[in-house]
């Protein structure tokens, strides 16, 4: 992503404007079948509907689950709040990141002339669908979560959303200023794992 219009020099102090740090892609992007933004109505809705239609049928006679439920940051959510929730989530939403960067964590390393500011926000994205047959408990877990980091060469402040960054008279400094406005790196990962056991006569633990 390339942002012009950002920063501005008044003497010996360039000012960069990093309040677009807060956005969302709300449409897709796609890559001939494959979806890599709106993954919640594409490939987790589909799945959530199918077994929270399954919940229906727990109890009655040869149904094929004995229990299914649906946690959202460990509080359980019924089928219908579950499918909104899982269909609703988005990859690039940085929606979260409105804490100014005057309140992020900010380091100076002395033996690089770097000034680093960190933050990571709550997790975008936590769902745990529990799926229970006679013998056998399953638990399918996707979390989803980023954190975000700016890094500008020499000792730099922030005043809300503004670097202020003292430049001093030398072009070359200028240049490296500059690249201020593409220092913006976002560490997203995204953790799904399968767990089946089972369960002891009698003692089945919830989480």
């Amino acid at each position: 992503m390339d942002v012009a219009g950002v920063s501005q020099r008044n003497g010996d102090i360039v000012s960069v404007n990093m309040t677009w740090l807060a956005f969302n892609v709300t449409s897709d992007l796609r890559a001939e079948n494959l979806s890599y933004n709106t993954i919640g109505s594409r490939y987790f809705r589909p799945v959530v509907a199918y077994y929270a239609n399954q919940s229906r049928f727990v109890g009655r006679p040869n149904a094929t689950f004995t229990g299914v439920t649906f946690f959202v940051n460990g509080t359980s959510f019924n089928p219908t709040q579950a499918q909104e929730y899982a269909g609703n989530f988005t990859m690039i939403d940085f929606s979260d990141l409105p804490t100014t960067l005057d309140q992020w964590n900010r380091t100076y390393t002395l033996t690089n002339n770097t000034t680093t500011w960190r933050y990571s926000p709550p997790q975008l994205f936590s769902f745990d669908m529990r799926i229970e047959r006679k013998n056998v408990t399953a638990d399918y877990v996707a979390n989803y979560g980023y954190s975000a980091m700016i890094s500008v060469s020499g000792l730099s402040r922030a005043q809300g959303n503004t670097i202020l960054i003292d430049v001093g008279t030398g072009e070359m400094e200028w240049v490296m200023a500059a690249i201020v406005i593409l220092a913006v790196f976002s560490a997203v990962s995204v953790q799904v794992m399968y767990r089946n056991r089972r369960k002891r006569a009698g003692k089945f633990q919830r989480r």
